[in-house]
């Protein structure tokens, strides 16, 4: 069976214009997401909870492979960002900022599977600390479907 990748069936949204940004709609997607705060460059928990979801990430993928023959590549890791006081999101001071780092899953991730991989994967990763959900803190979730936009990006993240 060939690998699945779906940045390739979801060009529209993995695969931004460099010379425009564009509304795009965004169909209902799977998640694995884990929440926390503080500067991304200096927040312990940071690190960690990236580890956290490519650790279940890759977890899943060879589970699925192993039990469906289910081929398909990780998803980017991707995040959603803001401070409870925007004003200080936008003078970039990054103590505050509260952030949720999400995985795309296939929709053949379910709370069954994650369940019983959550346990391995906490096994593969000292960091990762059993916390609320079944999988180290990284519960899985969905996002509505819908319009957004797809900004234009050329700077760094400190800029």
């Amino acid at each position: 069976m060939a690998a699945i990748d779906h940045r390739k069936t979801l060009k529209h949204l993995y695969a931004p214009s460099a010379k425009a940004a564009a509304l795009v709609e965004v169909p209902p997607l799977r998640f694995l997401m884990i929440d926390g705060r503080g500067d991304p460059n200096t927040a312990p928990d940071y690190p960690v909870a990236v580890s956290a979801l490519f650790t279940l990430a890759y977890t899943l993928t060879f589970a699925l492979k192993r039990e469906l023959g289910l081929d398909y590549a990780v998803m980017p890791l991707e995040g959603l960002w803001w401070a409870e006081d925007m004003g200080q999101f936008r003078l970039g001071q990054r103590d505050v900022w509260q952030w949720t780092m999400l995985i795309a899953q296939p929709e053949e991730v379910t709370a069954e599977r994650l369940a019983a991989v959550g346990e391995a994967a906490r096994k593969k990763v000292d960091a990762i600390r059993p916390r609320a959900g079944p999988a180290g803190g990284v519960p899985r979730g969905a996002m509505r479907p819908g319009a957004a936009s797809r900004p234009l990006r050329r700077r760094g993240a400190d800029d």
